[in-house]
């Protein structure tokens, strides 16, 4: 590297250095490793977002985040992911989306878990299975009236569908008058 002879495994300082004043994507991306190895979060973070920026794909913000969801950083993990779903084919983008979902599922400190059912259910307008998500978690919530509204705008459910989910709602809190209506 740069000259030197380096037999691996390398010394995670001395590989610091050496990678620290590349700017090839592949250094930048083994820079992010080499530093947490070191415990140098920040500096791994940063390593990992500027290898991402520099790629200019969605693949590698998909990448850029699920390292940093493995690392327990999620505030970077969910930035990644949203600058990587737009650029994601769509296995891709419903795989990333729906991750997005368990890992607010599993930290709620760090995105709401409806606000990201909400976001996959707009990526994916079609999928009924999604909607019913969305509007399952808003009833857990106590947010019935958002629950209405989102069957209300939806195109993925057919209009007697929306009728026997708002009549199921309705069932289960207890409003017999509106559930049989």
């Amino acid at each position: 590297l740069d000259g030197h002879q380096v037999h691996y495994p390398t010394p995670t300082a001395e590989l610091v250095k050496a990678l620290e004043g590349r700017q090839e994507g592949g250094a930048l991306r083994q820079l992010a490793d080499a530093r947490l190895a070191l415990g140098d979060r920040k500096g791994a973070l940063d390593a990992i977002q500027k290898w991402a920026e520099g790629e200019k794909s969605g693949a590698a913000w998909d990448e850029a985040a699920h390292w940093a969801a493995s690392h327990q950083e999620m505030a970077t993990a969910f930035a990644a992911a949203q600058k990587a779903l737009p650029g994601l084919a769509e296995p891709e983008r419903r795989a990333l989306a729906d991750e997005r979902v368990a890992w607010a599922d599993q930290y709620p400190d760090a995105a709401d878990p409806i606000a990201m059912r909400q976001a996959r259910a707009a990526l994916f307008p079609k999928d009924g299975a999604l909607l019913e998500d969305w509007v399952r978690a808003l009833e857990k919530a106590g947010r019935l009236p958002e629950a209405d509204k989102a069957l209300d705008g939806s195109q993925a459910l057919s209009p007697e569908r929306r009728l026997l989910m708002r009549s199921d709602l309705a069932a289960d809190h207890e409003d017999p008058h509106g559930a049989f209506l």
